[in-house]
Parts: C-alpha cells; sequence; structure tokens
C-alpha cells in the first residue's frame, strides 16, 4: 500500500523546503542606540548601523560579492498636498490631494546603485526607491502622480526624503557599515528599519528592527505631562497665565 500525502502536507513540505533554500544566510543589524533624544537645540543625528551575514555550513561558495539594501520610514500620517496657482498678484489655493499612510521620513541606502543590485520589476516590489513609494498611490489614483512627485521634491528639500547608493560600506565580504541621517526636521515618533542582503541579484536574507526619536530634557517633560495628564496640564497652564498677568498689572500700574 502506497503513502499518499494530504494536500496540507504537501503543502507545509514545499514551505518549508523552500524556506531552507532561500534563507540559507542569516542577517544580523545592530544600531549604536535604539534612541535619539531631540531637545530644544536638535540640528540633526546620525545614527551608525553595523551588519553581518551569517552563511550557512552547507551554503555553497558564491561567486559574486554580498550586496545590501536598507529602507529606514518614519512615522507615518496623512498630508495634503495642495497646488498653487497665481491670481492676479496673488497665489490662490488650487486642486489638492491627500495621501494617507505617507512616511515622514524615508531613506534608501545601499553599496552601489540599486538598479546594479537588483532589476526594476525587483525594485519596484520591494520599493527599493523614494518614487517606488507612491507607486501603489498612483496606481489607484493616477492624479495624485503630479501630487506625489510635488511631495517628494518639497521633503528632498527639507532634508526629510533621500537615497543614498553608496552609504553602506562592506568592511569585510559579509560585515557591513552605514550611518542613518537625521535631519534637525527629523519628526518624533517610531522608526522602522528593513534590510535586504542580495547575492547575484537574488534575495538571500532579510530583517527588520527600529528605533525611536524622542523628546528629552523639559520638553519632554512637558509633552509627557500634556499627553498623560491633559485636564491638569491645561489648568495649571491657565493658572499660570493668570499669574503672570496679574504679576504684570502690578509691576506696569500706575498710581
Amino acid at each position: 500500500m502506497k503513502a499518499q500525502l494530504t494536500p496540507l502536507a504537501l503543502a507545509l513540505l514545499f514551505f518549508f523546503c523552500h524556506a531552507q533554500i532561500a534563507w540559507a544566510e542569516k542577517l544580523t543589524v545592530a544600531f549604536s542606540s535604539d534612541h535619539i533624544a531631540i531637545g530644544s537645540d536638535f540640528t540633526g543625528a546620525e545614527l551608525t548601523v553595523f551588519g553581518g551575514i551569517e552563511r550557512a555550513a552547507e551554503d555553497p561558495k558564491r561567486n559574486g560579492p554580498y550586496d545590501a539594501i536598507m529602507i529606514v520610514r518614519g512615522p507615518q500620517g496623512s498630508v495634503a498636498v495642495r497646488e498653487k496657482k497665481p491670481v492676479g498678484p496673488f497665489w490662490l489655493n488650487g486642486a489638492q490631494h491627500r495621501f494617507q499612510s505617507v512616511p515622514s521620513f524615508l531613506s534608501i541606502l545601499s553599496d552601489r546603485p540599486v538598479e546594479e543590485i537588483i532589476d526594476q520589476k525587483s525594485k519596484a516590489q520591494l520599493s527599493a526607491s523614494v518614487e517606488a513609494q507612491f507607486a501603489a498611490h498612483e496606481a489607484t489614483e493616477p492624479e495624485s502622480g503630479n501630487f506625489a512627485a510635488a511631495l517628494i521634491r518639497i521633503r528632498r528639500a527639507q532634508g526629510l526624503y533621500g537615497d543614498d547608493p553608496d552609504a553602506i560600506f562592506f568592511l569585510s565580504s559579509t560585515l557591513f557599515r552605514t550611518t542613518i541621517r537625521l535631519p534637525g526636521a527629523a519628526p518624533l515618533g517610531h522608526y522602522e528599519v528593513e534590510v535586504k542582503a542580495f547575492a547575484e541579484g537574488e534575495e538571500i536574507a532579510a530583517t527588520k528592527t527600529d528605533f525611536w526619536v524622542n523628546r528629552s530634557g523639559f520638553e519632554h517633560v512637558l509633552a509627557t505631562a500634556a499627553r498623560q495628564h491633559g485636564v491638569a496640564y491645561g489648568l495649571a497652564v491657565i493658572a499660570m497665565a493668570l499669574g503672570f498677568g496679574s504679576i504684570a498689572s502690578m509691576i506696569f500700574r500706575r498710581d
């Protein structure tokens, strides 16, 4: 009697075999710090990242070197882009488009131009370019193309969007280092980092990690109080305003 595999067993067998082949290497990433503190004098920060690719013992020796692509995304949110039109001597708001779930910060780092690492189809699938991040919007809303280009142009000028094909340096055949540069306008919140390793154009390992950008010092105390104790914070601000107003009236009062 011949044993027969059920469809579920076949699916599990295919999955494990495929996973074993696809992830023969292991990718590990570490930050110099997982928190960046922002004060009133914040003008920017640099976060050093180290990564390593660990080969499996049974993995055959590859002919070419490894490549790496890192995508850093800041907190996501909605943003409205408005078109300005000249009307006589004035500039007035015209058409507008609102994007949902747009990263407030976006940096794509690699050890060489992405086009030399993967083909255009893979580049689009991995969203391995600033423009590719908006491809889904343009696919469902074709009229958003000009607004997406304008938003990218503005945020590039602010240092919030960018790509650097020479940012990742391989210290050896399997160890690499890079630097994430945040501008003074970097938004607060949670940043996601996606790292992928390639060999001969094929993705062979991937990992995800994150870091936080938070306020520090007195600004952090005020922000925390306003968020966690909104009513008490509001009453305290009103009381301070009344107190300063009374003191000022006493100082500048004319007898």
